[in-house]
């Protein structure tokens, strides 16, 4: 590999297939400058979250997703669904900065 300052992107993102991500950290492993590009590509991702606002998807998306859910052998999506519908999550930044979600 050379040095890919992409691929460290897409692999600190976990966008790249196994045998890319493995070619990758392998090649982190053993040079200093990727190394430590890799390691500040990993700081930006963590602070991904932090930085763009939530968007909530539409609603059919939702209620087609859990459809596809409660559906899937083993898997139950009741606890997902309110009495009247899908429950409607909110987002709310934290004092630390981060986000958490509310019914």
């Amino acid at each position: 590999m050379d040095h890919d300052a992409e691929l460290l992107m897409l692999c600190a993102l976990d966008a790249l297939d196994p045998s890319e991500e493995s070619e990758v950290r392998s090649h982190v492993r053993v040079c200093p400058a990727c190394r430590e590009e890799f390691i500040q590509c990993c700081e930006v991702v963590g602070h991904l979250a932090l930085v763009t606002r939530p968007v909530l998807p539409p609603i059919a998306l939702r209620r087609g997703l859990l459809s596809a859910i409660a559906q899937a052998p083993g898997r139950r999506a009741a606890h997902l669904e309110a009495s009247n519908g899908i429950k409607d999550i909110h987002w709310e930044k934290t004092k630390a900065g981060s986000f958490r979600g509310t019914a």
